[in-house]
């Protein structure tokens, strides 16, 4: 229990979660989950004792969406796979602790024999992460709830005053380009300029000097 709130490390078994009975893949789950989550979160719920104080955060129900939709999406191409002639199979509650090893970068799951386009996809959402502020990896759930948020307010009406603005859409996809373009020059001209000088130091340039 103490690896799955961590949400790292291998387990005690040297192909991890196959050999526990479904009872404790449950429960390894469910913790797996609430690590993903959070912790400022579970603590408001525990001291306001609402739970209603998770479904009112973004971040906690964009979390379970994404992990329902990778449990249909997993258990669709594995049974697809089984189907077609694939020897793999694995029970609903395997694929679903499964997905929640992925997204909170645990990894209790031996994915040695898993199709590869479901592997594909369980890396990429382990590369997504689960919430800010818990203990999983990757880039976090609330980057990807910024940048929707942001290009919802630079490439829609909203952002520019309710459409006061006379621009067009296509004006504005042009100007943020630019933007872009020029952020990134300036942002490498800075890099090369600050790895120069960290380099080049004063015997460097007595020697480069003679």
């Amino acid at each position: 229990s103490l690896a799955t709130i961590s949400t790292g490390g291998p387990t005690s078994k040297y192909s991890n979660f196959s050999e526990f009975p479904a009872k404790i893949k449950i429960i390894c789950g469910i913790f797996m989950l609430l690590g993903s989550i959070n912790f400022f979160l579970h603590f408001r719920a525990l001291y306001y004792k609402r739970s209603s104080t998770y479904f009112n955060n973004e971040e906690f129900r964009f979390v379970l969406f994404w992990n329902l939709t990778l449990v249909v999406l997993i258990y669709i191409l594995i049974h697809c796979d089984h189907i077609i002639g694939g020897d793999f199979n694995l029970d609903f509650v395997d694929i679903v602790v499964a997905v929640i090893s992925a997204t909170s970068t645990t990894f209790f799951v031996d994915f040695e024999y898993w199709p590869e386009i479901a592997t594909t996809i369980l890396l990429f959402a382990a590369f997504l992460g689960g919430s800010a502020g818990s203990t999983t990896g990757g880039i976090k759930i609330s980057r990807i709830i910024v940048i929707l948020r942001y290009g919802k307010s630079c490439f829609k009406d909203e952002g520019y005053l309710l459409h006061t603005l006379p621009v067009t859409k296509g004006e504005i996809y042009e100007s943020k380009f630019i933007q872009t373009l020029i952020f990134t020059f300036v942002s490498f001209i800075v890099i090369v300029i600050g790895l120069f000088i960290a380099y080049y130091t004063k015997d460097r340039w007595l020697l480069l000097k003679n």
